[in-house]
């Protein structure tokens, strides 16, 4: 909380590589005031509920093959940013090396 704090409050100062200069969460919130596009877009929230159910998106058969190396491993579905990266990386060594 305290690097999220510090970073967002902090100034962006002018650089050469043209990017917007000002406080990050100044910036996200009012891109306008320093004359920047807000690409900020609407999600449905549908899209929204997909995400948070546990199933993974996308190819079946690699979805099938992810949830059998958890079960194989004792894994548990991650609850923070931390563990997902961890468990990312255990299950690209695992599928890479069942590819190799």
């Amino acid at each position: 909380m305290e690097f999220t704090s510090t970073w967002d409050n902090h100034i962006v100062r002018k650089n050469n590589w043209n990017f917007a200069t000002g406080k990050p969460s100044v910036l996200y919130a009012l891109p306008a005031l320093y004359g920047c596009e807000d690409y900020l877009s609407a999600v449905d929230a549908a899209e929204i509920i997909l995400c948070a159910d546990d199933e993974l998106p996308g190819d079946e058969d690699l979805t099938e093959l992810l949830h059998i190396i958890l079960h194989e491993n004792n894994w548990t579905m991650p609850h923070n940013a931390e563990s997902a990266t961890h468990m990312y990386t255990n299950l690209r060594v695992k599928v890479r090396s069942l590819l190799a």
